[in-house]
């Protein structure tokens, strides 16, 4: 089960995190990265980056390979700012997505 995987992985994940400096990183059950990503092949992450500024495209990348190398797996990785308030889907997104740092 990928929380589990998730979840043992977590301290590992929180270093990474803070390494590049986030805000928050959350996971989506199946269910709800079924409906925002439906061709996706991995595990889907969203992030708050926190600071936007020169440095968000390489920490945004670094974090991405970061993970898939722990984890073994490919994934997704959406940024936050993508789903802005008004988002159809961000209400169902934010009642399934399970939080792993921040």
């Amino acid at each position: 089960m990928v929380a589990e995987i998730i979840r043992r992985m977590s301290g590992d994940i929180e270093a990474l995190c803070e390494q590049h400096a986030l805000r928050s990183l959350w996971f989506l059950d199946s269910v709800s990265a079924e409906v925002i990503a439906p061709r996706a092949t991995g595990i889907v992450f969203i992030v708050d980056l926190g600071d936007y500024d020169d440095t968000a495209i390489t920490r945004y990348l670094a974090l991405a390979s970061g993970i898939e190398e722990l984890l073994d797996s490919p994934i997704v990785l959406i940024s936050n700012g993508i789903l802005n308030t008004r988002h159809v889907l961000r209400k169902q997104i934010e009642r399934e997505w399970i939080r792993v740092y921040g």
